[in-house]
């Protein structure tokens, strides 16, 4: 595993188990290379894909995670739990946040110059600031639901803060 020396993540990349959709999305806010793993997948698949390309496997299933020595066991339902516990174990950079796609993983880029046919009239003539996901197109910019989710990020940051001064 790799490490920047100053205990923050580094190059890690992740498998999340098709039982953390969720994880995964909100890891990706956070600025994490997480793959997702969908139902159609089994065990030995998900230990071949990780064995393979160096992916540290993120899952609820005990079994699974003692098959693969590089793996993180989460033991909450709770998605700000398992946020917590992937912050501790690999905190990351503030400045990843939102770099990445929710949906497909990939890196988001400024969009240089007009909106383009793809951006609403309205999102083009409101926010000058518009992100394109290089891997599957899909448009972002900085509205309402931004807020809530850099909000959120905050918060865990700082309860993540508050667990480590413990």
């Amino acid at each position: 595993m790799k490490s920047s020396g100053d205990g923050k993540a580094f190059g890690e990349r992740f498998l999340a188990d098709a039982m953390l959709g969720k994880l995964c999305r909100w890891m990706r806010f956070l600025g994490y290379d997480v793959e997702y793993a969908d139902s159609s997948m089994e065990d030995d698949d998900i230990i071949r894909k990780c064995s393979s390309s160096g992916l540290i496997l993120i899952t609820m299933d005990v079994d699974l995670s003692q098959r693969l020595g590089r793996s993180i066991l989460l033991r909450s339902f709770d998605i700000d739990d398992q946020l917590l516990t992937i912050l501790d174990a690999y905190p990351i950079d503030r400045e990843k946040e939102m770099s990445r796609c929710p949906v497909c993983n990939g890196i988001l880029s400024l969009r240089s110059g007009s909106a383009g046919a793809s951006v609403p009239a309205a999102i083009a003539r409101n926010f000058h600031e518009i992100w394109e996901c290089t891997g599957c197109g899909r448009i972002y910019w900085k509205g309402s639901h931004y807020d809530r989710i850099t909000k959120k990020l905050s918060e865990l940051r700082n309860e993540n803060n508050i667990r480590r001064e413990k």
